[in-house]
C-alpha cells in the first residue's frame, strides 16, 4: 500500500503513537480523494481526469476517558472559509468561500486539516487520506462489505451487477 507521510505547522517527526499510548481524548481527520493517480485506472486515466479533490470528509473525535466516539461527515460541496494553506510549491494561497472538497487540491491533507479546525474550532491531532485503491484493499481486507439493495442493480459503467435484492457482499473494485 501506499502511504504519504503529512507535517503540519508545529508537528513533530516520527510515526504516530499506538492508539493505546495516548492519553485523554483526540481527533482524527479521515479524509477520501478522488485522485486518478496511482490508481491503476480506476475512475480513469490519471491523464483525462485530473481532479485531487477531498469528497470525504470524516472527523472522529474519541473522548477524553475514551470510552465513546463520535463521528460527523462533513459535506464535500459545503461551502466553508479556507484560510491560507501553501501548496506544493510553498505559495500560501487564501480562498474565502469555497466548496470543503477544493481544500486538498489547493493546498494537500495539512489545507483540509486546517480547513476543518477553522470550520469547527477543534484542533485535529491526526489525519489521514485514502484513495479508491486504499478503499478497495481496505474491503478486501476485512472480508468485502455488506450492501442491501431492494431490487436488483445493474451498473454498466462499473460493472455492478446485483442481479437480485437482499444482501450482497462486496469486495475489490466493486465495494
Amino acid at each position: 500500500s501506499q502511504r504519504e507521510t503529512v507535517t503540519l505547522i508545529g508537528d513533530t517527526q516520527g510515526p504516530p503513537p499506538q492508539i493505546g499510548a495516548i492519553e485523554g481524548g483526540f481527533n482524527i481527520l479521515i479524509v477520501g480523494s478522488d485522485t486518478r493517480a496511482g490508481q491503476g485506472g480506476i475512475g480513469g486515466d490519471e491523464a483525462e481526469e485530473t481532479s485531487v479533490l477531498n469528497d470525504v470528509n470524516i472527523l472522529l473525535h474519541v473522548s477524553q476517558d475514551q470510552t465513546n466516539a463520535t463521528v460527523i461527515s462533513f459535506p464535500r460541496d459545503m461551502v466553508v472559509g479556507i484560510p491560507e494553506c501553501p501548496d506544493s510549491e510553498g505559495d500560501t494561497k487564501g480562498y474565502s468561500t469555497e466548496p470543503l472538497n477544493v481544500a486538498l487540491y489547493y493546498g494537500g491533507l495539512p489545507c483540509v486539516v486546517l480547513t476543518i479546525q477553522e470550520l469547527t474550532g477543534l484542533p485535529i491531532q491526526f489525519a489521514g487520506m485514502i484513495t479508491f485503491q486504499g478503499v478497495i484493499n481496505m474491503s478486501d481486507a476485512i472480508g468485502g462489505v455488506d450492501v442491501c439493495v431492494d431490487a436488483p442493480i445493474f451498473d454498466p459503467y462499473t460493472g455492478l451487477d446485483l442481479p437480485t435484492a437482499g444482501t450482497h457482499n462486496l469486495s475489490g473494485a466493486m465495494a
